[in-house]
């Protein structure tokens, strides 16, 4: 064959890979990741993912749905790119990952201030109602706690809805991490001295950010996501260094 001809091959062989389209879906989490007032996905997370993406030639577009739906197309669609999400030993097949994208962030129990309730662990507030949301890394260490649905477990898509149910009493505790509760509590118009963290949650789990990438994925895909994040991780380390 001619060197003429496998140059011709080689370049649309490498058009081909760049044309690949990845699609990167993520929660509203704020304030790591979440829309502003303009319609654009943004946050302390976002920003690194989008760091990350821009040393790949890839073109992307990054969509915002409740967890579930999110967690849901990247365990069933190729090419599917998610964050911010845990680690655990269930999820580690389903995705190649890339860890940090952002450091450990600590989780609370939290209910109203004015609540008589006295808990310190989780023992104590399963007598209770937690809000939760849907397919959360919290739902499944609750489950598996021996919290059940419907009794001292109830489900939301969102975690606005959980405040908004903390607030009306339909629930006495809530799980966040504190940035991301005073964030939502600002936005929603309520006073952050009305809500109290209980006791730090320790489900055991690493509490890394991490992006994940669809087990199907193609290889031209994950080889650009490795090499990017392997070379923004440096930049990182010279950063700080």
């Amino acid at each position: 064959m001619k060197l003429t001809s496998l140059i011709l091959i080689s370049t649309l062989y490498s058009a081909s890979l760049s044309a690949e389209n990845l699609m990167v879906v993520t929660e509203n989490w704020p304030p790591f990741n979440y829309q502003n007032k303009q319609q654009a996905i943004v946050g302390t997370v976002t920003k690194n993912v989008k760091e990350v993406l821009a040393l790949t030639s890839l073109t992307y577009q990054i969509n915002l749905y409740p967890w579930a739906r999110s967690f849901q197309m990247a365990k069933s669609k190729k090419n599917v790119l998610i964050y911010s999400i845990l680690k655990t030993v269930d999820r580690e097949p389903l995705f190649h990952w890339y860890c940090p994208i952002y450091p450990q962030v600590k989780t609370f129990v939290f209910q109203l201030k004015n609540s008589n309730i006295q808990a310190s662990s989780i023992e104590q507030i399963k007598s209770y109602r937690v809000g939760i949301t849907r397919d959360g890394i919290n739902h499944q260490f609750l489950l598996n706690s021996g919290f059940v649905e419907g009794k001292n477990l109830y489900l939301a898509n969102n975690e606005k809805n959980n405040i908004n149910k903390l607030f009306s009493g339909n629930i006495d505790f809530i799980i966040q991490a504190k940035e991301s509760l005073a964030f939502r509590l600002n936005v929603m118009g309520k006073e952050s001295t009305m809500v109290q963290a209980v006791f730090k949650l320790n489900d055991g789990q690493s509490e890394n950010h991490c992006m994940a990438l669809s087990i199907n994925s193609s290889e031209a895909i994950k080889m650009q996501l490795d090499s990017a994040f392997n070379q923004w991780k440096t930049n990182q380390q010279l950063v700080i260094n």
